[in-house]
């Protein structure tokens, strides 16, 4: 009855693929992940090892929900400043390539000298392409180095050159998110972890709950485990808090408001710089096209 109620046109062959596997007695870790959008499909699998079929898809339902929100505040707060900020830079290119030249060559016609703009001319231009550059390059390496292949080492990489602080909260907040929600559902904190490590289409979450696990595994206690160098500090004292005081969930969550608060503000910021140089860059371009389209105003002044 409740397939009937929640069956559309757009899902009518899930639906019927699932009557055909419940007719047949098949077991759900067979095929139930085969009828969700991959992402849950992933984590569906991963939590069903671990947990009945109503708790897993519970489970990966919201933490698929949580990327997603992550996902678009991301591509609305930095991405489209940063894509603007490339359009810009790259116009300003055009411009100094193919209408500056001219439009000093027509001040050197009026016998005025162009040294000053010439100046400002050239500075305009090579900022804007060592700024179009850096970020074609910053584009591609991190393109290159979040492939699932790659994004362990190359946080490692960070880590060792002192530069973990990039991706120390960002990583945090991934690996406190996918916590909550198990504790969230009654999970004890240590197979929480246990099937955080499971996750194999994470390979950072993975990472992160590896090492967890291995201070565990030589002795040491969850307070212990949780002090891992790729933890945000911040998390650390919450969850050695949370540990003594037995009140995991709810400080765990504090954590999450806190630390989404912060990432919002910082990408923020982030966007604000990068629209503010681009506005900068911009208000170049036009005094310098004032200046030279103006002059011969100025020429008749003095005449």
């Amino acid at each position: 009855m409740c397939m009937q109620y929640l069956q559309t046109r757009e899902n009518q062959a899930v639906f019927e693929r699932m009557r055909f596997h419940l007719q047949n007695g098949d077991t759900y870790e067979n095929w139930l992940p085969d009828c969700f959008y991959p992402k849950i499909a992933n984590h569906l699998k991963s939590f069903m090892k671990f947990l009945r079929v109503q708790d897993a898809l519970s489970l990966s339902i919201q933490i698929y929900q949580q990327q997603i929100d992550s996902y678009q505040q991301l591509l609305k707060m930095a991405v489209f400043p940063m894509v603007m900020f490339c359009v810009c830079l790259l116009s300003v290119q055009l411009f100094c390539a193919f209408c500056m030249p001219v439009l000093i060559s027509m001040m050197k016609g009026f016998q005025v000298s162009t040294l000053g703009i010439e100046i400002v001319f050239h500075l305009l231009m090579t900022l804007s392409a060592v700024l179009l550059v850096l970020m074609i390059i910053t584009g591609i390496g991190v393109v290159w180095f979040t492939r699932k292949k790659r994004i362990v080492l190359a946080a490692v990489f960070l880590y060792q050159m002192k530069l973990g602080k990039l991706i120390e909260k960002e990583l945090s907040l991934d690996f406190a998110r996918m916590l909550f929600q198990c504790i969230r559902l009654g999970i004890p904190t240590k197979k929480a972890l246990e099937m955080l490590k499971q996750c194999t289409h994470q390979p950072l979450i993975v990472f992160l709950s590896w090492h967890v696990e291995q201070v565990l595994m030589k002795g040491g206690n969850l307070e212990e485990a949780l002090s891992i160098r790729y933890l945000d500090p911040a998390l650390q004292r919450i969850m050695k808090t949370a540990i003594l005081s037995g009140n995991v969930l709810e400080l765990l969550e504090g954590y999450l408001i806190v630390a989404q608060q912060k990432r919002k503000k910082n990408l923020e910021l982030t966007a604000k710089i990068i629209q503010s140089t681009s506005y900068v860059l911009i208000a170049m371009m036009i005094v310098l096209v004032y200046q030279v389209l103006f002059l011969p105003l100025s020429m008749l002044e003095r005449m």
